[in-house]
């Protein structure tokens, strides 16, 4: 089934489909956590969205990320290196400009609380550790492993060895905001670490071994079969043996700071969801996988388009005060107004993000 020579190099319509679904149920579940109200979060729908908020859009793409590392035309370490950096630079600026500069502004022009920013520091929102920065680190670490030439099977060793050490040093942190935030990056040592490297970048580096298959797959029939079910083996284990089976879902912080057991929690879940997307886009209207496909080439310009916006509106919205109705409106607008801004910036500047 395995083929020595890259047979299978042609774009991989599930892995766009499932890009741009990340990108989308990100945008929803962001409105919900910053402003939509408490009660609507504890509604069907706002479990739902919660539910495609979790698995299906981070891991995804992180997991999507590596993948595409196999299929790029570009593989030398120079450029992993610069883009890498790149990511990292534009993870800061996009915390500037979505949370610091409309929070300094909101603050000087009595238009919001003190007491109601999120982590309850200016600072700490300028240097919160989101999808960007880990995304950039990551690039960094897989510019040096590709520099080292380690074997495809060095990836998926390594991304063990990385999450273990994440379990030792997880709970080291000092009293310092900035040392807090810098040592954040790499292990979850403050509420404003999202995405420690040595956690999440499990999922681009077993990304990388996936793709290695993939590419060279005689038959993704029996490829994707075959992945399901070793999915599902991995799923009920971890689940049903490690107590797992609430992550994400009960607890935002696991969520964000799991250990090797959610790795492997979260992996089955994501190959269990790329392998249904391939058995089931035969069924998709061709317009709405040509919107997915736009959506995936130009996954990085909707994200920071959409969480601008979403942080410019805490300005006049305020945080977590949308009804139910309000939240459903205010999703499909941004959808919407995002979607049209990004396909704008696409067809009019030359802008590689």
């Amino acid at each position: 089934m395995i083929s020595k020579e890259k047979i299978n190099a042609n774009r991989q319509i599930e892995l766009d489909i499932a890009k741009g679904l990340a990108v989308l149920f990100m945008l929803n579940v962001h409105v919900l956590w910053d402003l939509s109200a408490p009660e609507v979060k504890k509604t069907i729908l706002g479990n739902l969205i919660h539910f495609f908020g979790g698995v299906p859009a981070a891991p995804v793409f992180m997991f999507a990320m590596g993948i595409g590392i196999v299929y790029s035309r570009r593989e030398s370490y120079s450029c992993f290196l610069k883009r890498g950096f790149i990511l990292i630079i534009i993870g800061y600026l996009l915390n500037a400009f979505r949370s610091f500069i409309p929070l300094f502004l909101g603050l000087e022009l009595n238009l919001i609380d003190a007491e109601s920013i999120k982590y309850g520091s200016l600072l700490m929102n300028l240097l919160e550790t989101d999808i960007l920065q880990f995304a950039g680190l990551s690039l960094l670490v897989i510019a040096f492993i590709k520099k080292m030439k380690i074997s495809i099977l060095g990836y998926f060793i390594l991304a063990l060895f990385f999450t273990i050490i994440h379990f030792f040093v997880s709970d080291i942190s000092a009293n310092n905001v900035i040392i807090n935030s810098i040592l954040g990056l790499f292990w979850g040592s403050g509420n404003n670490s999202y995405f420690p490297l040595l956690s999440w970048i499990f999922y681009p580096l077993s990304g990388v071994l996936f793709g290695y298959f993939l590419i060279r797959c005689k038959n993704k029939n029996k490829f994707y079969l075959y992945i399901l079910l070793l999915s599902f083996v991995i799923f009920g284990n971890t689940a049903l043996t490690s107590g797992y089976i609430d992550l994400g879902f009960a607890d935002e912080y696991n969520y964000y700071h799991h250990d090797v057991r959610g790795n492997l929690y979260l992996i089955s879940m994501v190959m269990i969801w790329i392998s249904f997307l391939y058995y089931i886009k035969r069924f998709i209207p061709q317009v709405i996988i040509n919107k997915l496909i736009f959506w995936s080439r130009n996954i990085t310009k909707f994200y920071i388009i959409h969480w601008i916006i979403i942080g410019w509106s805490i300005l006049v919205l305020g945080y977590n005060h949308l009804t139910f109705w309000q939240s459903i409106l205010f999703m499909l607008g941004l959808i919407i107004i995002t979607d049209r801004l990004t396909k704008y910036i696409a067809e009019n500047f030359n802008i590689t993000l």
